[in-house]
């Protein structure tokens, strides 16, 4: 791709159950998912995965990694579950199980504003660390695998994102 625009951001939290049976809220991300470990190897937490090579998915294997795990042996255990779907229904399933899981702010605020979920927002750092970017990019039009791309017509939507009207309503 070429002409890669960051056109929003938002940040990604852990979200559970209001009651918070584990003791979470406050913690940072990576002592958090420990603690959800140990939590679920008792039997007392579920945590749920979007499994399914995302972004998200890709931040949540990242922090689990920062915490000295490894994320093939988690998907081995009863505790860690997999929803190998969207955010939706990955919080879904959390909401259903009463459980954790990792989620970026905006599709929390979609799926909690609306009543669909009733988990709360315990871990929310706020930092690089939890950073989620929305980019757009264009296809490079030298490729000649994508020659039958509309690359100008890309370019006028890349300007369309970033332009100062759409910026504002975005934010």
């Amino acid at each position: 791709g070429v002409n890669r625009k960051i056109i929003a951001y938002n940040y990604f939290v852990i979200v559970g159950p209001e009651d918070d049976p584990v003791g979470i809220e406050g913690l940072g991300p990576v002592e958090a998912l420990l603690k959800i470990k140990a939590a679920g190897e008792a039997g007392d937490a579920v945590w749920v995965s979007r499994g399914d090579d995302s972004g998200t998915h890709a931040m949540e294997k990242r922090l689990w990694i920062a915490g000295g795990e490894d994320t093939t042996e988690l998907r081995e255990t009863d505790w860690y579950l997999e929803r190998g779907s969207g955010m939706t229904a990955t919080l879904a399933m959390a909401n259903e199980k009463r459980g954790y899981t990792l989620c970026d702010k905006g599709s929390y605020l979609k799926n909690f504003v609306p009543g669909n979920i009733d988990l709360v927002v315990l871990i929310e750092t706020g930092s690089i660390d939890t950073l989620n970017v929305y980019s757009v990019i264009a296809c490079n039009p030298q490729n000649p695998d994508l020659s039958h791309v509309k690359f100008d017509e890309a370019m006028k939507f890349i300007n369309f994102l970033v332009s100062d009207e759409i910026q504002e309503f975005l934010t």
